[in-house]
């Protein structure tokens, strides 16, 4: 593991020829920690001031800063700023808050997009009582069964919704279910491709227009849920 400001856990205080301090990044993340003897002559785990005393290694600990995160980020920040907390033999890891750019921005809401289009579609879809699961696996099921009916009209099957309650897929109701759903879902990806070509569409460098889109993320949703009336059993 190569050890670096944002993953070291332990580091060690030297001194240059001019007596001036700096850290050096210790590899601790193979072992258990450091021991010493008591007044009873009983190994325990010796504590961080005591590391630090007797090793000059202090443990990192974080100070990491509340942000807007929409339009700044945080990187950490050089250790000659990190702080020295002698009296509980701790070193203090800081970070600087920077602005987002406007590339950062617009990639963040671009990444956003599709994972909330996702959740939308695979949430459920509730119709007429009876809630059925959307995600990708229930969609190819229903589609087989679907196919199944359409082979034989007479054909009935048994299909257990996600509230435990179970409904008899006739030809007329899995007409129903598969058009009420299949619009569902295609107006998630319709509502995702509006988004995206809105974020698209502003101007290179406005962050103050580009910002206003994660608000958008949440916007123009289809309800998943219809009131037709599909129950025969329970």
């Amino acid at each position: 593991m190569v050890l670096d400001a944002n993953t070291v856990r332990y580091v060690k205080k030297k001194y240059d020829e001019g007596n001036n301090a700096y850290f050096s990044f210790v590899h601790m993340e193979m072992v258990p920690g450091f021991y010493t003897v008591d007044d009873q002559n009983i190994q325990r785990p010796a504590t961080d001031q005591e590391v630090a005393r007797d090793l000059n290694i202090y443990r990192v600990i974080e100070d990491y800063p509340d942000f807007d995160d929409k339009l700044k980020k945080v990187v950490v920040s050089p250790t000659p700023e990190w702080n020295i907390d002698e009296d509980n033999g701790v070193i203090i890891k800081t970070y600087t808050i920077i602005d987002k750019s406007f590339s950062e921005i617009k990639l963040d809401l671009l990444s956003k997009l599709p994972v909330i289009r996702y959740e939308k579609e695979t949430m459920g879809y509730e119709i007429g009582g009876y809630k059925f699961s959307t995600d990708r696996q229930s969609q190819a099921l229903l589609n087989s069964a679907y196919n199944l009916i359409k082979l034989d009209n007479d054909k009935i099957i048994n299909w257990k919704c996600l509230d435990d309650k179970f409904i008899m897929l006739n030809n007329s109701i899995i007409d129903i279910i598969v058009n009420l759903i299949g619009n569902y879902i295609e107006e998630c990806f319709t509502n995702e491709m509006r988004i995206y070509q809105l974020i698209q569409n502003v101007e290179e460098g406005s962050i103050n227009t580009l910002i206003p889109m994660y608000d958008e993320l949440e916007n123009g949703w289809p309800i998943p849920s219809s009131e037709t009336n599909i129950g025969n059993s329970e």
